[in-house]
């Protein structure tokens, strides 16, 4: 797995609002204390940096470089599973995460996940669509292959499908 992060900057020098959905560019392995918190669907709430783990060493590290001080992350569940986290941090000086802030963002991270579970619905629905249309449109079937593997791969965001046939006179 691996993440994305979108920033948001209210002002230069106080709290950053990221986004990591799975799926992305930074490999699972650059951040292992994240990603393990995060396939826990643990809330990691980090007032101050000395307090993580040794194992959080690469992570620390990538936080000083941007002088985060303090963070909270949240996982964003969907039917249990982890799909993404909502995180803030907070820039230059070291911030408590009050109970009433950590509940904001679950919440936040609940509309994400429906959000997000409601966009890959749709995206299912068009690809089931497209690969009928494609199927009455087509007068043979193995005209109908290579649209189908296009129609499924980019409903799915991949960018290689295979068809496979077994020869039973092979063997």
């Amino acid at each position: 797995t691996s993440d994305t992060i979108f920033g948001y900057s209210r002002t230069l020098r106080s709290s950053v609002f990221s986004l990591c959905i799975t799926g992305r560019r930074t490999p699972s392995t650059t951040y292992p204390w994240w990603t393990a918190a995060l396939i826990q669907g643990q809330v990691l709430s980090v007032d101050h940096l000395s307090e993580m783990p040794p194992s959080a060493k690469a992570e620390r590290a990538f936080l000083e470089a941007m002088d985060i001080r303090s963070f909270l992350n949240v996982p964003v569940l969907a039917s249990g599973a982890p799909m993404a986290c909502l995180g803030v941090s907070s820039l230059g000086r070291e911030r408590h995460w009050e109970a009433q802030i950590i509940t904001l963002l679950e919440r936040a991270g609940d509309v994400l996940a429906q959000a997000l579970l409601r966009k890959r619905a749709q995206q299912h629905l068009g690809t089931q669509y497209t690969v009928a249309r494609v199927l009455a449109e087509s007068t043979t079937f193995g005209e109908s292959i290579p649209k189908l593997l296009q129609s499924v791969c980019q409903g799915v965001g991949t960018q290689l499908g295979e068809f496979w046939r077994v020869d039973r006179a092979a063997g």
